[in-house]
């Protein structure tokens, strides 16, 4: 599925799927790449069908990630840009709202000491 198109975000272009961290019927954390080179690491939210969230993310900070030196939240929590995407399906097309880390409610946050494996 790497490689595989997750969609398409006006002002970011195009993001295909990069890496598959969890999986259950479709994938659930993954990282993924704009045609320009940006990543992205996506979380599908708990409960929500066709709901993410998106923070821009650093190679550094990817592969602390993916070494299991960096907890999920953390990520969510402090993004390296300030800010995250909220992106919903919505009658087969995309709406992406911008957000805070302050916005978020703990209930769709990862637990507390989560890593990628």
């Amino acid at each position: 599925m790497s490689g595989k198109v997750f969609t398409t975000i006006k002002g970011i272009g195009q993001l295909t799927i990069r890496t598959i961290y969890g999986f259950y019927e479709e994938p659930l954390l993954f990282s993924c790449e704009s045609l320009t080179g940006a990543l992205f690491l996506v979380l599908r939210l708990q409960g929500e069908d066709g709901v993410w969230l998106l923070s821009g993310i650093s190679e550094k900070r990817l592969i602390a990630l993916e070494k299991n030196e960096l907890e999920i939240r953390t990520l969510y929590l402090n993004p390296e840009s300030g800010f995250l995407y909220l992106l919903r399906y919505n009658g087969g097309r995309s709406i992406v709202d911008i957000l805070e880390p302050g916005q978020l409610s703990e209930d769709i946050l990862p637990y507390s000491g989560e890593v990628s494996g």
